[in-house]
């Protein structure tokens, strides 16, 4: 075969083979993107704090379809969530009205309501949000987010029984989300219900049995109510979830101290210590401890750690106020009281401890000040309300003594106790004792003493003969 042939045959071959070989593919058409798409990828975005990208894909979203409600809520939500962050004012002026056009363009939508509501109580617009809440409510009685939030309205407003009520509805909304049950186990425990607030944190627990957390908060509920067995198990609990959380453990600590096992108290709150040596909480819980068992040198220097960890908590100045206050070193204690109170300036119980601290010097017009001050601030304040009427009564300086006040102020306190605490029942007594009412002051001391614990009765016992014999009680001298 000639070369010559064999480049004929090569060029034929070529031919045939351009002539069935397919030819190249053209590029696809590109995918036309509507507003849900950049909707959606907006929303992805968002969850990933990408809020330049999010706007620019919400803002797109919109320019293709104007009356596109969604993601005006979404913008809305960007906005307020730029706001929140930047505390700027402009921010959450745009939410509220990306907001409100949503609301316009959807007024069937539940979800639109209620998020503007949310967005109305950020801005303070509390009629407005409660408004947008019950049009929510209605348009979806159904969505437990709703109730929860409304809730939160009510609260605000210190209406009680509306905020149980709300949170109630939520649960029957879906009662699987644990946070419902918590947030009323708070209110009923507020409003002293434990038995409701018990019922609500095992429920709570039910649906998150692993919770230290939960543990906790229902062992307060045990201790308030003196069910210590209870309390302690569930702290052992709490403990053995969370073995590097000081939390169960100072917990633990004070269901101890409350029971009188100051010992036992003081190795959980060293356990506790030992997890976080910086635990101002657990300082101060072990320094009272150690003030209650007369080992003021032990306490000093825990109550000196509490204040240097925590030097803006008033209780931390106040417990070491009352440890140089027990010392009988009262200049220290007032300089205590002094920074607390620049902490916590309407305090009563800190103005009461103040007052205390006066009395031990035998300033007692400045004492008197305190007191006073406590009650004005604190008119229903029932220490506060039985220390003055205390202090009325039985002062030992007969230039502040005033009989017929302290009957008024000690009968606000019994009455606001219901007559059954036996610290302002003996307050009562001695106030009518001050006045001249001896019978008075001899029924209500009796009262007393049948209330009291064993370890009360005796000196209780003891005023009752004082009156008896016409006599008032007044506190010694310093």
């Amino acid at each position: 075969m000639t070369t010559l042939y064999r480049s004929r045959m090569s060029a034929l071959l070529l031919a045939l083979f351009a002539l069935v070989a397919p030819c190249p593919a053209a590029d696809p058409p590109k995918k036309e993107r509507t507003s849900k798409d950049y909707l959606e990828r907006g929303n992805l975005f968002l969850a990933r704090d990408d809020r330049a990208q999010a706007l620019a894909d919400f803002n797109k979203a919109i320019e293709l379809d104007p009356k596109f409600a969604d993601a005006y809520r979404s913008r809305a939500l960007l906005h307020w969530q730029t706001a929140v962050k930047t505390r700027n004012k402009e921010e959450l002026d745009k939410a509220l009205e990306d907001a409100g056009e949503a609301v316009k363009l959807d007024p069937k939508n539940a979800l639109a309501y209620r998020d503007r509501g949310v967005l109305q109580a950020s801005a303070g617009q509390f009629d407005n949000a409660l408004a947008d809440f019950d049009e929510a409510v209605k348009l979806d009685p159904k969505n437990a987010s709703t109730y929860a939030l409304r809730a939160g309205l009510h609260l605000r407003r210190g209406e009680i029984d509306k905020t149980l009520a709300d949170l109630t509805s939520a649960i029957d909304a879906d009662p699987k989300e644990s946070t419902y049950h918590v947030r009323r186990a708070e209110i009923y425990l507020a409003k002293g219900d434990q038995a409701k607030a018990l019922a609500d944190y095992t429920a709570a627990l039910g649906l998150l049995p692993k919770s230290a957390t939960l543990y906790v908060d229902r062992a307060r509920v045990y201790a308030q109510g003196k069910d210590f067995a209870k309390a302690l198990a569930d702290l052992d609990e709490a403990a053995w979830l969370e073995p590097k959380s000081p939390l169960p453990l100072t917990t633990r600590g004070d269901v101890h101290s409350v029971k009188g096992d100051l010992d036992k108290a003081i190795l959980d709150y060293d356990e506790a210590l030992k997890l976080d040596p910086r635990n101002p909480s657990a300082y101060l819980a072990r320094g009272n401890a150690h003030v209650r068992k007369r080992d003021f040198d032990q306490a000093l220097a825990d109550l000196d750690a509490a204040v240097k960890f925590a030097p803006n908590s008033p209780a931390t100045w106040l417990a070491r106020g009352h440890l140089y206050r027990e010392k009988g070193d009262p200049d220290r204690a007032l300089e205590d009281y002094n920074q607390a109170l620049k902490l916590s300036p309407n305090s009563a119980f800190i103005l009461g401890a103040r007052a205390q601290a006066y009395e031990k010097k035998g300033d007692y017009a400045s004492a008197a000040a305190d007191y006073g001050e406590a009650v004005k601030g604190a008119p229903k304040d029932v220490l506060a309300l039985n220390n003055l009427a205390w202090f009325l009564a039985t002062c030992p300086e007969a230039a502040q003594r005033d009989g017929k006040r302290a009957v008024e102020l000690a009968a606000k306190a019994c009455e606001l106790r219901g007559h059954k605490e036996p610290e302002t029942l003996d307050t009562l007594a001695a106030a009518h004792a001050e006045a001249g009412s001896f019978d008075e002051a001899v029924k209500w001391e009796k009262k007393a003493v049948e209330l009291a614990p064993e370890a009360q009765k005796k000196q209780f016992q003891e005023r009752v003969a004082l009156y008896e014999q016409k006599k008032p009680y007044h506190q010694p001298k310093p």
